[in-house]
Parts: C-alpha cells; sequence; structure tokens
C-alpha cells in the first residue's frame, strides 16, 4: 500500500507471509512422500543406476551428463495433502541443467526490465512495490532477507485475444544451513489478487 505521502509501506504481517511461504516450499520440495516420478525420469534414474552397478565409472556413464550440453528434463507430479484454497491443482517439480551459474540465474530472473530475454509472449514486467533489495545478502537482523516484491506483468498470448495480466509476490534469497538444503539460492512466487479492481486493468484484460 502508499501512505498520505505517496512512499511505500507494508503490513507488518509481510515479512512473515514471505518467510511462510519460503518455507513452505523448501518443505514440499523436500517431501518424499508428494512427489511420484514420471516414466521417462524413471527409466533415466533406472539406467544410470544399472550403469553404476556394472561398475562404469560415473564420469562416462553420461557423457554429458552434468554439464552445459545436458538437455535431460527430469520431472516428478505430485499432489498437495492439505484441502486448503488451491489444493486440487496439480503441482510438478523438475530437475534440469541451466548453461549459467545460480547466482546469474537468479539475478535474470528476478529483474523485471530482462524478462523479454526468456519469454517471447511477455509485453513488460514492472516493480509496484519494493519490499526489500538485497538479493545477495545474508543477514539475519533484517525484517526481509534478499530481494522480495509485487510486481505486474503483462503478456499476450497467441491463442487468446486478450491481454494476460498478472500481479506476483516474487521473493528470492540465498539458502541458509537452517534449510537443510545444500548451497544455491530460492525464488518463491505467488500470484495475489487486488482488493479492488486496478486502475491498469481494463476491459480487453484477463487478471
Amino acid at each position: 500500500r502508499k501512505d498520505d505521502n505517496y512512499t511505500n509501506t507494508y503490513s507488518e504481517y509481510a515479512p512473515l507471509v514471505i518467510k511462510a511461504l519460503s518455507n513452505y516450499a523448501i518443505e514440499l520440495l523436500l517431501n518424499p512422500n508428494m512427489w511420484t516420478t514420471d516414466s521417462k525420469t524413471a527409466k533415466i534414474v533406472q539406467n544410470r543406476q544399472r550403469r553404476l552397478q556394472q561398475g562404469h565409472p560415473p564420469d562416462i556413464i553420461e557423457k554429458h551428463h552434468g554439464t552445459k550440453r545436458d538437455k535431460e528434463i527430469m520431472i516428478w507430479n505430485g499432489r498437495f495433502s492439505h484441502n486448503h484454497h488451491g489444493h486440487e491443482m496439480p503441482a510438478m517439480r523438475s530437475r534440469f541443467i541451466v548453461g549459467m551459474s545460480c547466482v546469474a540465474l537468479v539475478e535474470l530472473l528476478m529483474d523485471s526490465k530482462r524478462v523479454h530475454t526468456y519469454n517471447k509472449s511477455s509485453l513488460g514486467r514492472r516493480d509496484e512495490i519494493i519490499f526489500c533489495d538485497d538479493l545477495h545478502g545474508s543477514s539475519k537482523e533484517e525484517e526481509f532477507m534478499g530481494s522480495s516484491k509485487i510486481t505486474r506483468s503483462e503478456s499476450k498470448i497467441p491463442i487468446v485475444a486478450k491481454t494476460l495480466q498478472i500481479l506476483c509476490l516474487m521473493h528470492a534469497r540465498k539458502l541458509q544451513k537452517s534449510d537443510n538444503s545444500g548451497e544455491g539460492y530460492l525464488i518463491v512466487s505467488r500470484s495475489i489478487k487486488e482488493a479492488k479492481k486496478s486502475q491498469h486493468m481494463h476491459d480487453n484484460v484477463i487478471e
């Protein structure tokens, strides 16, 4: 929200919501009971395990495995165990090699000015509210860790005549030891809805 001086302010609950969203994302990803391996991924895993058991050194089982030329995409399908809003939606987990460092990747995904470089349907994304912009910081004394913001994006989908507009809460930060997830970065996002119809909305827009 904005105060009387048109300065960005936020609810005291905002840091708690973002922290809960991040923790829940990690909890889901690390929950083995939620995910079922798809058939193609199962074959990839079985083949690699078989060749290891046959004595093949790991570095020659797949010539390009773990390199920039590795094009395999591993997929797991999941279902939420709760009965809250959105529980009926399918979940998907994927794992693959991206030909860039995790730092460069997270910087790219969080930079609203560069969305068009990887999303050709994008008409642009702008930062509506920035809560914190310390992507590589690790201070535990701050209300927010990392980069947290609300963005508004517009996309033109070929099969739909109208423009698709999405208001989204985005958060990214370094993984901490307490996450028990190794080293790297966490990015989470959640589409949100405004309390009242935005001035940006018009008849030719799908929210």
